[in-house]
């Protein structure tokens, strides 16, 4: 299958273009420069092909010159970003209970992959896998949803909620520093697939509002 097959929700690219504003670079020229309208990715059944995700990453970094670009557009998500599916999961009652909400709607947000919460002795695991018929992928694309992963758990649950460990699938960047910064966990690369591991306690821990 090609790029094209695959989709993301459409207001993904506008949380990559707004990230991107904040090096001092135009982020709604980027994405009229990919073929994505600024103007209709608010929209709640707006959706973007993977081809033009795959474009959007790849002259977001060379513009910015930022390995950790993904990182970045981490940060700039809101509860507001995936619609519905966002509200869902800050309005969760645990960190388990707004990944189960996330991995049942997965779709939501992308079709090019699978999200899987496995229970282990004293761990849980998060894990994203993408079908294997895609060829090309940029790891900007790991990085920000993984770090979406777990900003979002410190934002509904508590700020210096962190894994256990982060396996990334995309290679090892020069300078890990940032990823280290952001995840506050050991960080490991080239992995077999992009998994989070989280203390098993901490993930059924009911929210005090």
């Amino acid at each position: 299958m090609s790029e094209s097959s695959y989709s993301v929700i459409g207001s993904w690219p506008l949380v990559i273009s707004r990230a991107v504003n904040a090096y001092g670079i135009d982020g709604r020229a980027l994405l009229q420069r990919v073929g994505i309208d600024p103007t209709q990715t608010a929209q709640p059944e707006a959706r973007c092909s993977l081809a033009q995700l795959n474009r959007l990453w790849r002259l977001a970094l060379n513009v910015t010159d930022d390995p950790a670009l993904g990182l970045t557009v981490a940060s700039f998500v809101r509860p507001t970003s995936w619609h519905a599916l966002g509200f869902a999961i800050w309005a969760s009652n645990t960190v388990r209970d707004g990944f189960a909400r996330l991995s049942d709607n997965f779709r939501m947000f992308a079709d090019y992959g699978t999200l899987h919460i496995n229970t282990l002795d004293d761990s849980v695991e998060i894990s994203l896998h993408r079908d294997p018929a895609i060829s090309v992928w940029c790891a900007s694309e790991t990085d920000a949803f993984i770090g979406t992963c777990v900003l979002t758990a410190r934002h509904i649950y508590r700020p210096d909620f962190k894994p256990e460990q982060v396996w990334l699938s995309r290679p090892q960047p020069e300078d890990p520093t940032p990823w280290q910064r952001l995840f506050k966990c050991p960080v490991y690369f080239n992995a077999a697939y992009d998994r989070i591991l989280f203390r098993r306690e901490a993930m059924h821990q009911p929210f005090c509002y």
